[in-house]
């Protein structure tokens, strides 16, 4: 039996969840930052995982 994935299920829901919480874990991966800072990230990958904005706004907010 093949383990379905986010790749291989066709749902759109969950191919756009997978890609919120893959960009997630890349901004959290790479960052280096003050505590403050660090703060307002975590609020837009709070925000990206449930879907309130989408990846490359996520993306926008953390280079901003």
């Amino acid at each position: 039996m093949t383990r379905s994935t986010a790749t291989t299920i066709t749902d759109d829901g969950l191919d756009d969840l997978y890609e919120r919480l893959a960009t997630a874990a890349h901004i959290a991966d790479t960052l280096l930052c003050t505590t403050h800072r660090r703060t307002e990230i975590v609020i837009t990958l709070r925000d990206l995982c449930a879907g309130d904005i989408a990846p490359g706004h996520a993306i926008a907010q953390i280079a901003a």
